[in-house]
């Protein structure tokens, strides 16, 4: 990040007004949860190319990790009337109605990325959730199994689809895909916690009690670990 920040200070002191580079600066800070500095740097893109959808798209996409919709809402709309047929406005649309808490509409609007992209990765991901809270668990074991295939390991998802499994009872699909989670992000309390989840139902009381007393060692402050313990 440092090195990437330093050669884009550079391109900006020379050239003050390039769009492309304050556009990056933004998605930079976005990425790093860094999100003031983020919407400081997207403003100035967007305040000096209003029309761009690049910038307005990822500031959007900023807004609604800070879960402020109505601002995202205004920039996701004004791309989406010119630029109707891009893949990152549709995704964020559908991204701002899930968050509205209309899973249904969310469904609808993820199926249109994927008419103009069919592998649209972060689609993928979405729409394993949306399918997740509507109570669709074998659609939401095919998009977060399809997701997680072409992206290797990503926690929420190997998250998402650990819950799945569980919900379709079969906890043995669940340890496997905690497992890689727990391989490659180490001492994360809920996977522990699902781990143990998985051996109760299973009826391994002893790999449940270690699991599950990890996930408290990491997470003392958490009761619901505590409460599946005893």
């Amino acid at each position: 990040f440092d090195e990437g920040k330093k050669r884009i200070d550079r391109v900006l002191g020379l050239e003050e007004d390039n769009v492309e580079a304050w556009a990056l600066l933004g998605e930079q800070f976005r990425v790093r949860g860094r999100y003031q500095e983020a919407l400081d740097a997207l403003n100035k893109a967007v305040s000096l190319a209003p029309q761009n959808p690049a910038s307005r798209l990822v500031r959007a996409d900023t807004y609604l990790t800070m879960n402020d919709l109505d601002k995202a809402k205004e920039d996701i709309e004004l791309v989406l009337r010119a630029r109707p047929n891009l893949p990152y406005g549709q995704y964020l649309r559908a991204k701002l109605v899930y968050q509205q808490g209309d899973a249904v509409e969310a469904e609808q609007a993820l199926r249109q990325v994927f008419r103009l992209s069919p592998s649209h990765m972060p689609s993928q991901l979405l729409m394993g959730l949306v399918q997740y809270n509507l109570g669709n668990m074998q659609l939401a074991e095919d998009y977060l199994s399809r997701y997680l295939s072409e992206t290797g390991t990503h926690l929420p998802a190997i998250k998402l689809l650990a819950a799945t499994y569980m919900r379709l009872e079969e906890p043995t699909k669940a340890r496997e895909v905690l497992e890689r989670g727990l391989a490659k992000y180490g001492d994360d309390p809920q996977l522990f916690a699902l781990m143990g989840s998985s051996h109760i139902v299973q009826n391994n009381a002893e790999e449940a009690v270690k699991s599950l007393g990890r996930a408290i060692e990491l997470s003392p402050d958490e009761p619901a670990y505590r409460a599946q313990l005893a």
